[in-house]
């Protein structure tokens, strides 16, 4: 079992993304260790809660058992369904973009950045030298440069946290887009026309990102 919708449409639309010749399902089925050889079926099933009530299940059928730790690393993706973009990722759609309006991309990356900005004072005034520096023993570049666009700034934040000593936090900040479309740092280092499965950038990956950061310090 997926999840339960009020709504069939949505229902129906999280089934199609499954089913879709691109699909993600496959991928993640792959990842975890499933053999997608064994054939699955995705389904909708309905569910009277009333005569005037049901809900729609999106349910999945396997040919073979999966471990408690294969289902948990499923109902993780799963858990996104309502993460901007999802059935887009879901449906196999590839590279990167930005979830806002056209008219309102400028103000709410430029937000950001200053966000980011002013992180990279603090760091550089404050941190422990082994999150201070690109390279530690030799001491050249302080933590991230200030940027302008917040494209150049999120690029230059995964350079230096892939550089700084691995932690639960780092690994979260960069992960990347291929169990969700929720990925903090990963997609900046690309084109938005890529073949890595879809990111979107999101105040909720912006957000999850500078609250890494102040965990970090």
């Amino acid at each position: 079992l997926f999840y339960r919708f009020d709504s069939l449409e949505r229902a129906n639309e999280l089934h199609d993304a499954c089913l879709a010749k691109n699909s993600m399902l496959q991928n993640t089925l792959e990842r975890i260790r499933i053999k997608t050889s064994n054939s699955y079926k995705v389904n909708v099933k309905t569910t009277p809660v009333d005569k005037h009530h049901n809900v729609y299940s999106v349910v999945l059928e396997l040919n073979c058992e999966m471990t408690r730790n294969q289902k948990n690393k499923l109902s993780e993706v799963f858990a996104k369904h309502d993460a901007v973009g999802f059935l887009e990722w879901l449906g196999g759609a590839k590279g990167w973009r930005f979830d806002c309006p056209k008219d309102e991309r400028t103000s709410w990356r430029r937000r950001f950045v200053v966000q980011l900005n002013t992180l990279q004072s603090v760091f550089t005034l404050f941190a422990q030298d082994g999150h201070k520096y690109f390279f530690a023993d030799e001491k050249k570049r302080m933590v991230w440069r200030k940027q302008a666009e917040l494209t150049d700034s999120v690029s230059d934040i995964r350079v230096w946290i892939e550089r700084i000593k691995p932690s639960g936090v780092t690994r979260q900040l960069l992960r990347n887009s291929s169990s969700g479309p929720d990925s903090p740092v990963h997609w900046a280092h690309h084109h938005p026309q890529n073949n890595y499965p879809l990111t979107v950038v999101s105040e909720s990956t912006m957000t999850e990102l500078v609250a890494g950061l102040i965990k970090l310090f």
